[in-house]
């Protein structure tokens, strides 16, 4: 599954460096959104895209890791710890190493300055709360509790990442690309956590 995920990141990387055909699908998906974008849903996913943002990450992140650390679920605690420093770490290194450009205006709706490929959004998002969902999956009692936990978190990564599309700051293929990396890191995050 990680091999897969990195191939699956690399092709996606190398793509968007080549200029393939696929920045041209990306293009034209942000003008469709661009074109059914209402006052509502953009106030509405504004605050969605919050709760990706680095700061907030950082801060839930913390919170989580001083939590386990108390509760003495180090191996927990060191998983989570990494997994959120390395994706984070690793994405932004990358938006510097690949520079994508943002949408442009109009399509943007906020201006911003840092690079697109890969989504921090998404990266730091799929690292977190999905952490998060693997937690409660080995921790609730039931068979319910955990599909209800996981599928919560998936709703709010989901959500999180289309913020970023409907919102016109990143390309569908940098939302991808930020969910397998994170993915990547939550492999290696749940390894130590589970570590013996």
């Amino acid at each position: 599954l990680f091999l897969t995920l990195l191939a699956s990141f690399a092709l996606l990387a190398i793509s968007i460096v080549l200029h393939s055909p696929l920045t041209l699908v990306d293009l034209r998906a942000e003008q469709y959104l661009f074109s059914i974008r209402s006052p509502f849903l953009l106030s509405f996913f504004s605050y969605i895209t919050v709760t990706g943002s680095t700061l907030f990450v950082s801060i839930l992140a913390g919170i989580g890791v001083c939590l386990l650390f108390f509760k003495k679920q180090k191996r927990h605690a060191a998983g989570l710890l990494i997994t959120v420093l390395g994706a984070t770490g690793t994405g932004f290194f990358l938006k510097h190493l690949i520079e994508r450009a943002r949408p442009p205006l109009p399509i943007a709706s906020v201006v911003e300055t840092s690079f697109s490929f890969p989504s921090g959004h998404a990266t730091a998002t799929a690292a977190l709360y999905g952490f998060v969902a693997f937690y409660l999956w080995r921790t609730r009692n039931t068979k319910a509790q955990k599909w209800v936990a996981v599928g919560s978190m998936l709703c709010v990564i989901g959500l999180i990442g289309f913020s970023r599309l409907y919102l016109g700051m990143h390309f569908p293929t940098d939302i991808v690309a930020g969910y397998l990396l994170g993915a990547l890191w939550l492999i290696i995050g749940m390894r130590i956590a589970t570590a013996r």
